[in-house]
């Protein structure tokens, strides 16, 4: 009994040992619940913190700038367009005003007092005082006590290609063609490409105002004349409403004009003005005084033409709005080219205004206003000829291109009119350009 029982339990321990054995053996070969394992950085998982874009400082807005030039009377008589006539028969002016050319292109936009008329050849050019002239379907029988001028069309295309952006054309010599050469006149500007005012087709031209967008600033023209020479008869009642700016028999049309301007959102308004008294070089009374209804009536420049001769510059202050401004007046800016005799009206000037837009108020104003003596040469050329041509004058007399060189009789008279118009208009309201 006792060996059995031996033998039962050496076989159980037999089996249990076989079985501790292979679990023994099952736990060496299973592999580690730690595992060695190599992450890298192209396998780990990122995180892709972007930090919030720092704000770009808002661009502060910038002031607008535009710059306007004047010039005066552009007159064209009898002789100067003899010499500027071709072989062919056509007309060129241009060596007339090359000289001014780089003084024009120095501006945003020019303006100038076209006096006379485009009235066509049929109808005669400009003639002496006295000689008769074809009589047109508007006046069967011209005669005048002034001067008459018209001019051939080729100038209104020379002055456009030298740089003349705008023509006043409100003046004593708007009806020197009677009403259809007023009205010949506007289209051959316009045909040209140049703006104009002063002058109008009709009632509903007379309403329509001129305003330039220049570089951001909307700058309103406007321009009246306070004669037409007592050619009142050559106008109909109606066309006498309308027709030609008048800025003394009825100042409330032109009131209306300046209120057209800033009604169709003009932010500057310029008046140019035929005024004052010829061959004066001190304005009136009448002229301050109208200078002062104007700014009244919501002008904020004033440029004046008639006297052919050079009177001072200005600045006025007013209030407006309840706020005070200061307004630049130029009494005349003299004859920019002519063939008049007496010395002063061979002088003139070209004047540069500058407006500047203020980017936080947006008020316009004008921050710099200068001007440079012109001086109207009658040169005899070496080809028989006499030219007519208008010269900047600077101080360096070398800086002067004429068509042909200076005499020194003729660079002494160019000093004579750098000196005259310096006294004139002094550089306290106005700086002198070189």
């Amino acid at each position: 009994m006792k060996k059995s029982l031996l033998i039962i339990t050496l076989c159980v321990l037999f089996v249990l040992a076989i079985f501790v054995t292979a679990f023994a053996l099952q736990l060496l070969s299973a592999p580690s619940s730690k595992q060695d394992v190599s992450v890298s950085a192209t396998t780990m998982p990122t995180v892709s913190v972007t930090a919030e874009p720092t704000p770009s400082p808002t661009p502060s807005p910038t002031d607008c700038v535009a710059t306007f030039g004047f010039v005066g009377d552009i007159l064209m008589m009898k002789s100067q367009i003899a010499t500027a006539k071709k072989d062919d028969g056509t007309y060129d002016f241009t060596r007339s005003f090359e000289p001014m050319r780089e003084l024009f292109s120095s501006v945003d936009v020019m303006v100038g007092n076209f006096e006379g008329t485009f009235g066509g050849e049929e109808y005669a050019y400009t003639q002496n005082i006295g000689d008769p002239r074809p009589p047109t379907p508007d006046n069967p029988n011209p005669s005048s006590p002034f001067q008459e001028f018209s001019s051939p069309d080729e100038l209104a295309e020379n002055l456009r290609e030298l740089g003349f952006d705008v023509l006043t054309t409100a003046n004593n010599h708007s009806l020197d063609r009677d009403i259809g050469g007023l009205y010949r006149t506007i289209e051959t500007i316009k045909n040209a490409g140049i703006l104009r005012t002063g002058t109008f087709l009709s009632q509903e031209d007379r309403e329509t105002p001129l305003i330039i967008d220049i570089n951001g600033i909307k700058v309103g023209i406007v321009c009246a004349t306070d004669s037409i020479n007592g050619y009142n008869d050559r106008l109909s009642s109606t066309e006498r409403d309308y027709a030609v700016a008048r800025l003394y028999q009825n100042p409330e049309f032109f009131a209306k004009d300046i209120s057209a301007c800033r009604e169709g959102g003009a932010e500057f308004i310029i008046a140019c003005v035929h005024w004052g008294d010829e061959y004066e070089n001190v304005q009136d009374s009448t002229q301050e005084r109208t200078a002062r209804e104007l700014i009244e009536y919501g002008v904020d420049a004033i440029v004046g033409s008639h006297p052919h001769v050079v009177q001072p510059i200005k600045w006025i202050q007013a209030t407006r709005d309840g706020e005070e401004i200061s307004v630049p007046v130029i009494y005349s800016l003299g004859n920019f080219i002519s063939n008049m005799s007496p010395d002063l009206t061979h002088y003139g000037l070209f004047l540069s205004m500058e407006l500047t837009k203020n980017a936080q108020t947006q008020k316009v104003s004008v921050t710099e206003l200068k001007y440079l003596p012109v001086y109207c040469l009658r040169q005899s050329l070496s080809t028989g000829e006499r030219l007519h041509q208008t010269l900047p004058c600077y101080s360096d007399i070398s800086r002067i291109t004429p068509f042909e060189e200076l005499s020194s009789k003729e660079e002494r008279n160019i000093e004579k009119c750098r000196e005259h118009i310096l006294k004139v208009c002094g550089t306290d309201n106005a700086k002198i350009m070189d």
